[in-house]
């Protein structure tokens, strides 16, 4: 017990503490960063701690897509920090055995879910070698998530064929009219953390711009509710009342920036009005 207490307390100081470095070194440096947008495919996957609960689901992987906007400001020594905001679609697919005594068969529940996400990475960076003149890095991240679980829509059934479609809601009681068309989401966490470890490499594609691609892990540590967390209700064949489970996601994506300088830029500007302002010299004749 005291074990598992201080692995929980070290995974929410990890992140706290990781983002508390960065936020403290951005502003002696934010006189240049870099702004750029990101999308990629990613496979969520759902996870239970309990062995008994891993027993009772199979749990499959779910294809799903992000995008989102960034900001990247560089530190010393090769670090910088990045900052991400945008969407995803991720999902559960969990199928269990449903036993009753006039049927038996393997039911599945498809759930597709929208998210808002953001995330704090710190970066370090490492040249490599790969075309002659071109300084291509590679470079390593780590930091904190956070997700906005907005809605979603599902079929549960047959595994061969779900053919029973739902859309959820959340924290409401349950409508006999619904006839399991609604899934009714109760004491569930719609702000779910997760630790985000990636690596990837950038290419200039020009002075100002790079090119970027990054394979990132994403470890959940939130569950998704409790026990008896979903209930679609008018139906028998819908066990998959269990939300007591975490989200795992391997993502792949592709980045591009552009590079300012802020001080540079101005101190451009104060050399061109000084000349304008600069009055000619008369020569002597």
């Amino acid at each position: 017990m005291i074990l598992r207490s201080y692995c929980r307390k070290a995974v929410i100081i990890t992140p706290l503490s990781i983002s508390v470095l960065i936020l403290i070194s951005i502003p002696a440096y934010s006189q240049k960063f870099s702004l750029g947008a990101k999308g990629g495919a990613l496979v969520s996957w759902t996870h239970y701690p309990d062995k008994d609960h891993r027993a009772m689901y199979d749990t499959k992987g779910k294809v799903g897509f992000f995008a989102a906007g960034l900001i990247n400001f560089p530190l010393k020594n090769d670090y910088s920090c990045q900052i991400e905001g945008g969407f995803s679609q991720r999902g559960r697919k969990v199928e269990y055995d449903f036993d009753a005594s006039t049927n038996s068969f393997t039911s599945v529940n498809n759930a597709t879910y929208l998210y808002y996400d953001a995330a704090l990475l710190l970066r370090r960076s490492f040249k490599m070698h790969v075309l002659k003149n071109v300084p291509t890095n590679w470079f390593v991240n780590i930091g904190p998530h956070i997700s906005r679980w907005i809605s979603g829509k599902g079929k549960y059934g047959n595994v061969e064929y779900p053919s029973q479609s739902y859309r959820i809601v959340f924290d409401q009681s349950r409508d006999p009219a619904s006839l399991g068309s609604i899934m009714y989401l109760n004491d569930v966490n719609r702000w779910l953390f997760a630790l985000d470890i990636g690596v990837g490499f950038d290419a200039p594609f020009s002075k100002t711009q790079h090119i970027a691609a990054e394979l990132r892990f994403s470890s959940g540590h939130t569950f998704f509710g409790n026990e008896l967390s979903a209930n679609v209700g008018g139906t028998a064949n819908f066990n998959d009342k269990n939300l007591k489970a975490n989200e795992k996601i391997l993502s792949l994506s592709v980045a591009y920036t552009f590079d300012f300088d802020i001080q540079k830029s101005r101190t451009g500007h104060s050399t061109k009005d000084k000349d304008v302002k600069r009055k000619p010299v008369r020569r002597k004749r």
